[in-house]
């Protein structure tokens, strides 16, 4: 399965867990605030509270925002600066005479904005440098601003002190004790849903690769490998880009003597397009033995059959009714690659048949017919523009011309090896060990 689409889904399981996270926030604020309010009866704000109600209420916009990944990452990096900064206050409350400037006059959120730190565990080393160094600097100008470097001076002030040595200390500790244990829970909870949905996606993926594995083997099972007769041998290659492709092709047998050589490249790769593909192997077969061995007809009669089932797609295609009889190739074409005629003696050419493709209507008006009469040991060599559009690493195409002068170098071995020999060289040329489309 293409990389894509599994970096496709662990973007949206990102965007998920984001968004719960933003909920255990939202759910921590708002035990700290009942407990402030409605357990103590007062509440002092000063300065820091505004500025930690505001590095909380940021974070919540990411639930509203676009799925876009540019946009998510800012997000999530803005949230590791803000968490940054309510670290910052944090520590500076807890120790210096000035904390409680900075935080409700609680040891709760104190111990909250602490858990945020363990976050670097889940940011990337980006992030956790961008954290590391914005608390720097935000604890340097707090220190600064205030000129105040020691909790030495007057400890009693401080929310430590406050929190531990105040006449009501047992029932803070038990308050924080309650506290904490939400807190660890909720981030517990997160963490081994950010494991669950790692571990998830391995096995839905493992699953997916059996499945995909599976329609291979069945795909493959599907195309014929090898024919011969008193009349023909017929030889075959198949490789998809993917697990499964659009690529297809069908031996029909009609008498001993009457061939039908079917060949398509539907558009796109993997599960859909081979899907199609299929579909069309069904479909071929249906036909009656009149319209296989009229090419034209079956070529228009399979776009009918195509733009009614499977609108909006379209495939390239050649069929070609050989008559051993006659000794005669009636080929049509719609916009598939020139098939190449190999004369036992003579230079390789390409065979000139053209037609529009397959799809959008228009292969009744430009469909054409060329016959050719063949002599024995002659050869067709059809295949799709996997072969003609690979590509090497600088960026260059095969190109028909190459095509061209790999077949007259082996034209003269045995047929399996002719194809083998075909395929090694345009590998070759790819520096690559299989195709980066599908391939017939």
């Amino acid at each position: 399965m293409n990389n894509k689409f599994w970096q496709k889904l662990l973007e949206e399981r990102k965007y998920q867990a984001d968004i719960r996270n933003a909920y255990i926030r939202l759910l921590v604020v708002a035990i700290g605030a009942i407990y402030v309010v409605y357990l103590e009866k007062k509440i002092w704000i000063f300065y820091g509270t505004y500025i930690l109600l505001v590095v909380l209420a940021l974070p919540f916009w990411g639930i509203f925002l676009p799925k876009k990944e540019k946009l998510l990452q800012a997000y999530r990096y803005l949230t590791a600066i803000l968490d940054s900064v309510a670290v910052t206050l944090t520590l500076y409350s807890l120790t210096t005479y000035r904390g409680k400037d900075f935080l409700l006059y609680t040891p709760l959120f104190s111990y909250y904005f602490i858990i945020l730190m363990f976050n670097s565990f889940r940011m990337s080393p980006a992030v956790v440098l961008v954290n590391g160094i914005t608390s720097m600097i935000g604890f340097w100008f707090i220190l600064s601003f205030t000129n105040a470097t020691s909790a030495i001076s007057f400890p009693e002030n401080s929310v430590y002190y406050l929190a531990l040595l105040s006449p009501w200390q047992q029932q803070v500790k038990l308050a924080l004790l309650a506290f904490a244990t939400i807190l660890m829970y909720a981030l517990g909870k997160f963490y081994l849903n950010e494991l669950y949905i790692s571990l998830d996606l391995t096995s839905e993926k493992e699953e997916l690769n059996k499945d995909l594995s599976l329609a291979r083997k069945i795909q493959r099972s599907l195309f014929p490998t090898y024919m011969e007769n008193t009349h023909a041998k017929i030889i075959t290659y198949y490789e998809p880009a993917q697990s499964v492709g659009g690529d297809c092709f069908e031996i029909i047998r009609m008498r001993e003597n009457k061939i039908g050589l079917f060949i398509a490249d539907v558009s796109g790769h993997g599960v859909s397009s081979a899907l199609i593909s299929t579909s069309i192997k069904i479909t071929l077969q249906q036909m009656s033995v009149s319209l296989k061995q009229d090419p034209q007809e079956l070529l228009s009669a399979l776009e009918d059959y195509i733009s009614k089932t499977f609108p909006g797609h379209h495939l390239s295609a050649q069929y070609a009714f050989i008559d051993a009889e006659k000794n005669t190739v009636q080929l049509a074409s719609a916009g598939h690659p020139l098939p190449i005629i190999i004369k036992k003696k003579g230079i390789p050419y390409y065979w000139p048949v053209y037609g529009s493709i397959l799809g959008y209507g228009l292969y009744k008006e430009t469909k054409q017919e060329f016959p050719y009469r063949y002599e024995k040991g002659d050869r067709l060599f059809f295949y799709t523009d996997g072969i003609v559009e690979a590509r090497n690493p600088q960026g260059g195409i095969y190109t028909y011309e190459r095509l061209i002068d790999n077949v007259k170098r082996n034209m003269h071995l045995p047929l399996k090896k002719m194809r083998d020999a075909i395929i090694a060289e345009v590998l070759e040329f790819t520096e690559k060990t299989t195709f980066q489309d599908d391939t017939a």
